[in-house]
């Protein structure tokens, strides 16, 4: 990352499988971007910031993760495949009667190895990242959010709540693997590291979307208060892995007891996340706006059948099919986002 003024930053909120969305999003960016920005090296290499929950943060740093060579390491076409080569074997069941119920259902070991191809044992003090990162995770000990920032300086860090203190020691992958134990799913990560005077503890850590499917404002209060930027000097642009559907059918609710509520734990948390990503997001706009910075968002609506996590080849193809016809109906407005991005590279 360089001193430039103009600062780009972009937003990955979580969604499990549907992180193939944006990674089918970002692709369709830096082709549109080719052709407008001069000696083009790719979306990644202009990001100033970036914030990613869940898959969002495994998103996020492979897209600005460089080679040896200081370039970026992965394509935006090799993002897709990365999901359709994986496709059915990251959530691979575990083996055992108590899967799912007194254990995880699923293993990360292929999580991990994916990681290991993607960040390998690379720290955050490594240089390997063309963007200052954010990433999130609930931290079950101090029942608070955990954030994996390296903004700012340490000193600086330590004055606010809930900031790793040692990131640059942290290896990249820890976080990421944080950030994405989706409770049940998989289990905590443990992660020794400091965030208070009472120095390095083992912490285990839940997927960030138990605080924040978005870390929007995260990010924005990191860029201010961190890294002193002017809002007016910020590009802020979110892209999401599918709204919930709008039409679960919760108003039979309105007087039901406890186990009416259970029976329907799964629409319900997932209207929960939304509407908190919802006000994160309308809030970040709001600020970003006001303070004559730009805010923009690439989001898509999303049916019920389209709200798993799952993994498969067919919901991934599904998905990918249904963002491309997503981009396709919408041209005119991801256009116009892109060259308004190219404008504000090109400015910078």
């Amino acid at each position: 990352m360089n001193n430039k003024q103009k600062k780009l930053a972009i937003v990955l909120p979580g969604g499990g499988a549907k992180g193939i969305n944006q990674a089918v999003v970002w692709s369709d960016l830096d082709k549109k971007l080719s052709t407008l920005i001069p000696d083009y090296k790719g979306l990644g290499y202009y990001v100033d910031y970036i914030g990613g929950t869940s898959i969002g943060s495994l998103n996020a740093i492979r897209y600005c993760i460089k080679d040896n060579d200081g370039k970026l390491k992965f394509s935006p076409e090799s993002n897709i495949q990365m999901y359709l080569d994986h496709a059915g074997k990251i959530l691979l069941p575990m083996q055992g009667l108590g899967s799912g119920i007194i254990n995880p259902y699923y293993s990360n070991d292929i999580m991990e190895k994916m990681l290991d191809d993607i960040c390998g044992s690379a720290k955050f003090c490594d240089n390997k990242l063309t963007a200052k990162v954010l990433i999130s995770s609930y931290c079950l000990e101090k029942n608070a959010p955990t954030l994996w920032s390296n903004i700012g300086i340490e000193k600086d860090r330590q004055k606010l709540q809930y900031h790793v203190w040692n990131i640059k020691k942290i290896k990249i992958k820890d976080a990421i693997l944080a950030s994405s134990a989706i409770p049940i799913f998989f289990e905590a990560h443990e992660v020794k590291y400091q965030r208070d005077a009472t120095g390095r503890c083992n912490f285990n850590e839940i997927d960030g979307a138990f605080v924040t499917n978005s870390p929007i404002m995260e990010l924005i209060s990191d860029i201010v208060c961190l890294d002193k930027v002017n809002l007016s000097n910020l590009f802020l642009l979110s892209i999401g892995t599918g709204k919930s559907p709008s039409n679960y059918k919760l108003s039979s609710l309105s007087d039901a007891g406890g186990y009416e509520y259970l029976m329907n734990i799964k629409p319900l948390l997932s209207t929960h996340l939304q509407a908190v990503q919802d006000i994160s997001e309308n809030n970040a706009a709001k600020i970003v706006d006001a303070h004559g910075g730009k805010c923009r968002f690439i989001d898509m609506p999303l049916t019920v059948d389209q709200n798993s996590i799952i993994d498969t080849l067919e919901s991934l193809n599904a998905y990918k099919k249904m963002t491309e016809g997503f981009l396709k109906a919408n041209d005119d407005y991801i256009d116009g986002i892109a060259k308004e991005l190219a404008e504000w590279i090109n400015e910078s």
